[in-house]
Parts: C-alpha cells; structure tokens; sequence
C-alpha cells in the first residue's frame, strides 16, 4: 500500500485512530510516500527489506549513498534482514549504517521438516527418475537474479561433457510459464530429457 501515495495521503486519519506508533513494512526502501506521514505522526519504522534492496557499491558511489542516508529525513528508523548477504547489501549498497541494521534468519521448524529416511526414493517414485540418478533440486522464483539460468548452462555443459552423469535437475518455479525459456535452452542439447522443469503456483 505504500507505494501508492492516494493511501499515503488517507493513512493520517487511520495512525491517530489507530494510536499506532510502531510499523513493521515489508520491502519499504526510502524514499517513499508513506514514510513522510508516518514520521509527522511520530510513528517508528522498521523495513524488513528484501530482494530490492541494492547491488553492492564501492568508492565513490558508496559515499554518495552515505551521504544519502546522513540527508534524507524520511527513512526508515531500523532495517531487518534474512542472511547476512541482504545485510551487506544494505551498508556497501545503499550506505545504511551497519547499527540500523540486524540479521534474522527465516525460522524451519524441525519437528515438521526433516529428511525422511524411510523413504529416500518419494521424488524419484513420483517424478519418474531412476533410482541410480542423484537429483539437484531447486525451487523458488525464477527471474534473471535469481540465477536459474546459471544451472542450466552448467547442466548443458556436463552432459554435452558426459551424455551418462547420473544426475537429474528438477527445477520449479513458482508462476504458470515461467519454465519456457529454459525449456528453449535445451534445444540442440544431447539430454533434452535429462532436466525435468515444472511450474507450480505459491498459495
């Protein structure tokens, strides 16, 4: 919502309403139109920042970007990420003061998720991969970023290598389509059938 500055302009009323004064925002970078009205109504920040945050700088853009965060007035009072990589990001990307930032790492609950022993062969059974083959599994958004096309490249490479690696990739997305320009690497590839692609939608 705080992309929009109509919202912006109408989240005044709610704060004092509300008697808010602490906002926890998901992916709020600065500047934004929301973090100017939250201010005005003495409203602390926190931004737990992700995936946009910033490629790492150096020299002179770095110090421009310090320079940026000692400026600006509206920001974000203290920012939270999932690996100490985004952290970095966020003090030799954007100049965020390594004190304004903390590092909490996504929680698994190992009761629920754990390796199943019992049945080691579940994905090979239910993809149709022979039981002799490893699998290098990868599941997750499938933008330029994220890096997938890197694994494909790799996967053509060893197997125009060695057509017999006992190796299948499965890889998942998470949008209906997204696999389609990767299934257009495998073209001319000698293990067309080697990599196995699916789509399944988040829910």
């Amino acid at each position: 919502m705080y992309k929009n500055p109509d919202h912006a302009l109408n989240l005044g009323k709610f704060l004092e309403q509300q008697k808010i004064d602490l906002a926890l925002a998901f992916d709020l970078g600065y500047p934004s139109s929301i973090i100017p009205v939250l201010k005005r109504h003495k409203v602390s920040v926190i931004s737990y920042w992700g995936a946009s945050i910033s490629p790492i700088n150096s020299g002179i853009k770095l110090l421009l970007k310090k320079l940026e965060w000692s400026f600006r007035q509206a920001k974000p009072d203290y920012f939270i990420f999932e690996s100490t990589a985004m952290q970095l990001a966020a003090t030799h990307g954007r100049g965020i003061p390594n004190n304004k930032t903390c590092v909490i790492p996504l929680g698994v609950d190992t009761e629920r998720f754990y390796p199943d022993h019992e049945n080691y062969f579940y994905a090979h059974e239910q993809l149709n991969i022979p039981r002799n083959k490893k699998i290098i599994f990868y599941s997750g958004h499938m933008e330029e970023r994220k890096g997938v096309h890197v694994i494909m490249q790799a996967a053509i490479q060893m197997f125009n290598q060695n057509a017999e690696l006992p190796i299948h990739f499965v890889i998942c997305g998470n949008k209906q389509g997204e696999e389609k320009r990767f299934v257009e690497m495998l073209a001319n590839t000698k293990q067309k059938n080697t990599l196995l692609l699916r789509a399944t939608e988040q829910t």
